[in-house]
């Protein structure tokens, strides 16, 4: 990946002056969505809302707003690159002679970086600060409401995992996720959706389903996760 996490992405996109701290404080009741939308139109930078109402974490909005930052956040010149790159490892051309099978080799030696590295829970850094319980405060957490006529306060770009009770397959997707009380969040996946089947597994089995939904994840993790 061209970028481990999304701190250093911003880092990036901060130096190449792509990047505009907000420090002024922003109202998430539709304040933030009308400001990320003008500056997004006009194919604006990056932002980073340091003072949101009501909220202790910080704001980043827009960060793949344009081309140039999602190519950027890849690591891609173009969007051909990783196309043709694809192409190549799907149908890869017979290898002639010593000189193509050692190329082949090399084609597949790239290939060893791709199975996800697996760790151990308790050594995975999500597991620093563990709140449970009527500990739980969703407050603490950004959540907008964008639209005079949308449904409530959202996180958005928030990863969600879950995976089938019955064949262990695992997804990971990209849902709306609706704040409605400091320890309670509606998912808004669609009937179609691969966790909402997993979800309506877990039903007709009579059991609940573990999900993990994950903020600030590496640039390519949430591009992937929109696929």
């Amino acid at each position: 990946m061209a970028y481990d996490d999304l701190r250093s992405f911003l880092r990036a996109l901060e130096r190449d002056g792509d990047l505009k701290r907000i420090k002024a404080e922003v109202d998430p009741y539709l304040e933030v969505g009308e400001i990320v939308d003008r500056v997004n139109k006009a194919g604006g930078p990056a932002l980073l809302f340091e003072n949101v109402r009501g909220s202790s974490m910080p704001l980043a909005m827009n960060v793949y707003g344009t081309d140039r930052r999602l190519l950027k956040a890849l690591g891609l010149r173009s969007y051909d690159d990783i196309s043709e790159k694809i192409a190549g490892l799907l149908k890869p051309e017979l290898p002639h002679g010593f000189t193509g099978v050692r190329e082949a080799f090399g084609k597949l030696a790239g290939m060893t970086h791709v199975p996800p590295k697996k760790v151990k829970a308790g050594d995975a850094p999500v597991q620093e600060v563990v709140v449970t319980g009527e500990e739980v405060d969703l407050g603490c957490l950004p959540a907008l409401f964008t639209w005079p006529q949308d449904g409530g306060s959202f996180f958005n770009l928030g990863l969600t995992h879950t995976k089938d009770p019955q064949t262990g397959i695992r997804n990971l997707g990209l849902y709306r996720l609706q704040r409605h009380d400091r320890n309670t969040i509606g998912m808004h996946w669609q009937i179609h959706k691969d966790s909402r089947n997993h979800y309506q597994v877990a039903q007709r089995r009579g059991e609940r389903l573990p999900v993990a939904i994950a903020f600030g994840c590496p640039p390519a993790v949430t591009y992937a996760a929109t696929a």
